[in-house]
């Protein structure tokens, strides 16, 4: 779980990153970004994703997990809201370690693969 002080809290930021923000999708995950004062995250995993709370949890973690391990190479001055898509739900299944080792990695994975391929300006 990444720091307190980087979550994005209010409601305006969330749309105005939504609205206004450009955006990466990839197989499994859809990342919203903008230019902002200071670095911070947000995670949406709505009732769309999924209707039970167990698997939209942990997504949530294993998403945090990944912005905590990889929080230096996100660039300064930018808002990112990360929004999982439902394939990323044919890879969990609750109490099966070996699958969700495996999402947890395709997460970090598709993580990496964003910030590789973006140019920030």
């Amino acid at each position: 779980m990444y720091s307190r002080k980087y979550s994005l809290k209010t409601r305006y930021n969330f749309r105005k990153t939504l609205s206004f923000g450009q955006t990466y999708k990839s197989f499994s995950l859809i990342i919203k970004y903008s230019k902002s004062d200071t670095l911070k995250f947000g995670i949406i995993t709505s009732n769309r994703f999924s209707k039970r709370a167990v698997d939209q949890n942990r997504v949530r973690r294993l998403i945090s997990e990944a912005i905590r391990i990889n929080i230096g190479k996100f660039p300064q001055n930018f808002t990112f809201i990360f929004i999982p898509k439902k394939t990323i739900l044919e890879d969990v299944k609750l109490g099966d370690n070996v699958k969700n080792n495996g999402l947890s990695k395709k997460i970090f994975a598709e993580i990496d693969t964003f910030l590789s391929k973006m140019v920030f300006d």
